[in-house]
């Protein structure tokens, strides 16, 4: 609808209505409008919007596209109106009384309104509501608003630039930092994609520049491979780990089935070599007492044992007494069993059969004194042999080591 004659309009492309005075085609847009009061109006189209209105009373108004946006609308009272299109944006609208109002697109906004009497409203980016209200009329400060607006396409290169892992600007980086082997000191250059700053900043923030260096990881492909790597440096570690294990599982049963046999042939080595010692200091004590001559104590001491060895030898004296007293014992004990038998004749009288069982007892017992007797002759040549060998050992030792 229009307050004047004159009224052009261009057609709707998917569009559900589409009418203004002067009107762009819309581009899938479920309505697109203007109204204006008088003076030229102009109405750009909208790209994927659910509306995008422009009202204008009096003046010029200007309305460029929405894309993405649920609703964009402004308003005029009088004077010029100008309002650029906004980006996935739920709402942007703009309000003025008098004088001139500029308002620009919003960037990734749930909504971003402006009521001013004379003023202008920059777009917001990433914002939940910006909301300005200002009461002065300033045309510099319009102006300069005016330039700092952004121009969509200029915005989309932005989330472009954001996603692209080969630009400057992409916002999916981050530093890591690899653990150097000791030893090791490596000049990391710059990435091609990374400013000085970044750059800079990440070599400040190393935590040790003689362990660490830094490694850029850009984008979800650079982040996954990182992670295959360090799961296949896992794997290899887990590896690693489980042979450490076997080699101590070997080592714990070869310590159980050889070191602990071996440790007690060693240890029974060990007494029979102290055994020997004790024997080879022994004789060399013997051979040092040879050496040195008789004390006056052990000289009396010698004296003493001399005497005794003599008078116990002496054939008139007490060998001879001694042979006596052996010759007693000898007749009392024939005297004493020759009484028991009488005796035990007259007591008791034993038959013939008894007497042939006595015997054959008797008998018995007297082989097995005889079998004893031979087995200790034996045993003894045995020891005397062996002991015999044994001095002969030592006297060899003695001369190889002397």
């Amino acid at each position: 609808m229009s307050g004047i004659s004159r009224s052009s309009s261009s057609g709707g492309l998917f569009s559900s209505r589409s009418s203004s005075r002067q009107s762009g085609g819309s581009l899938f847009s479920s309505r697109a409008r203007s109204n204006s009061g008088s003076s030229g109006g102009t109405r750009s189209g909208s790209l994927f919007s659910s509306r995008a209105g422009s009202n204008t009373g009096t003046g010029s108004g200007t309305r460029s596209g929405s894309l993405f946006s649920s609703r964009s609308r402004s308003n005029s009272g009088s004077s010029g109106g100008t309002r650029s299109g906004s980006l996935f944006s739920s709402r942007s609208g703009s309000n003025t009384g008098t004088g001139s109002g500029t308002r620009s697109g919003s960037l990734f906004s749930s909504r971003s309104g402006s009521n001013t009497n004379t003023g202008t409203r920059s777009s917001s980016l990433f914002s939940s509501r910006n909301t300005s209200t200002t009461n002065y009329n300033n045309n510099a400060a319009q102006e300069n608003e005016q330039q700092r607006t952004i121009d969509p396409s200029e915005q989309i290169g932005n989330i472009v630039d954001a996603y692209n892992v080969e630009s400057e600007r992409c916002q999916f980086k981050f530093v890591f930092y690899n653990n150097l082997s000791q030893g090791q000191q490596i000049q990391v250059p710059k990435p091609q994609n990374v400013n000085e700053t970044f750059w800079a900043l990440a070599i400040q923030n190393n935590p040790d520049p003689l362990r660490f260096i830094p490694v850029l990881v850009v984008g979800f492909e650079d982040l996954k491979n990182r992670m295959e790597k360090q799961k296949s440096l896992l794997k290899e570690q887990m590896k690693s780990l489980q042979r450490i294990l076997q080699v101590i599982e070997n080592l714990e049963h070869h310590h159980e089935l050889k070191t602990k046999k071996r440790l007690e042939q060693y240890k029974r080595k060990q007494i029979v070599l102290a055994q020997k010692l004790l024997n080879v200091l022994w004789k060399l004590e013997v051979i040092k007492a040879k050496e040195i001559e008789f004390q006056m104590d052990e000289e009396i001491f010698r004296k003493k044992i001399e005497s005794i060895f003599n008078e116990i030898n002496q054939p008139n004296k007490y060998r001879k007494k001694l042979d006596t007293l052996v010759g007693r014992i000898h007749v009392a004990e024939d005297l004493l069993i020759t009484n028991f038998e009488r005796q035990n004749q007259k007591q008791v009288e034993i038959s013939e059969e008894s007497k042939q069982n006595i015997f054959k007892l008797l008998k018995q017992q007297q082989d097995g004194l005889e079998h004893i007797t031979k087995i200790l002759e034996t045993d003894s040549r045995t020891v005397q042999t062996v002991s015999e060998k044994m001095k002969n050992l030592d006297s060899e030792d003695l001369d190889q080591k002397f």
